[in-house]
Order: structure tokens, then C-alpha cells, then sequence
């Protein structure tokens, strides 16, 4: 169950971020004074899919609590590599981003530091 719960918090972040790329992608950009840029984040805030986007992420961190309550960090830890994989395939199903031979091999390699440390 507590394996359960961890994949959960490592999904739910993924999808909290896969979100609010997906909203921010719509806007112009950062602008370039300091007001501007800070006007600009404020007005992002009030957005309903970012605020959605922030809530999925505050569940996961809620559930990434309840599962360190009974799970070691050194052993909880190594499933946040698998947001690497999430991301790659999130962000290409959803955001249209490239998918290259080196992300791949990346994350290959994450996944497999993944199954090394969880052993």
C-alpha cells in the first residue's frame, strides 16, 4: 500500500506540472522588468487551471508525508526518478514536446538507478 501511495504523490506531481506548463505555454512569456515579471506570476496565480495545476501538486506533497511516515526516505527517494519517465512521455502526449534519442537513454538510466537502489 505505502508503494501505492508514493506512486500516487510521484503521478500526481507529474500531472500538477504537466498543468501548469500547459497553461503558462498559452501566455506571451516573461516579461522583462522586474514589476512586469512579478504583475505577470501574480496574475498566473488566479488562473483556475494553475490553481488546479498547484492543488495536484499539494495532494501529492500530502501524500508523500503520509507515505514517509512509513517508508524510509533512502527507500521512498529513488521513485521520484520516475517523474523523469512521466515527464518524457507527459510532456510529448501533452505538450507536443520532442521525444530524442538521448532523453530516452536519460531516463533509461534513471529507471534502472531506480531498481538498483530499491534492491
Amino acid at each position: 500500500m505505502r508503494y501505492l501511495v508514493i506512486i500516487l504523490s510521484v503521478i500526481l506531481n507529474v500531472m500538477g506540472q504537466i498543468t501548469i506548463k500547459k497553461e503558462i505555454s498559452k501566455t506571451a512569456g516573461l516579461p522583462d522588468t522586474f514589476i512586469e515579471k512579478l504583475m505577470f506570476l501574480l496574475c498566473l496565480l488566479v488562473k483556475p487551471w494553475i490553481i488546479f495545476g498547484f492543488c495536484m501538486t499539494f495532494i501529492a506533497a500530502m501524500l508523500w508525508m503520509a507515505a514517509l511516515t512509513k517508508t524510509e526516505l533512502s527507500q521512498a527517494y529513488p521513485f521520484m526518478g520516475l517523474s523523469f519517465v512521466m515527464i518524457l512521455l507527459f510532456s510529448w502526449l501533452f505538450l507536443n514536446e520532442q521525444i530524442t534519442m538521448a532523453k530516452v537513454l536519460g531516463t533509461m538510466l534513471i529507471v534502472i538507478g531506480v531498481i538498483v537502489t530499491n534492491n
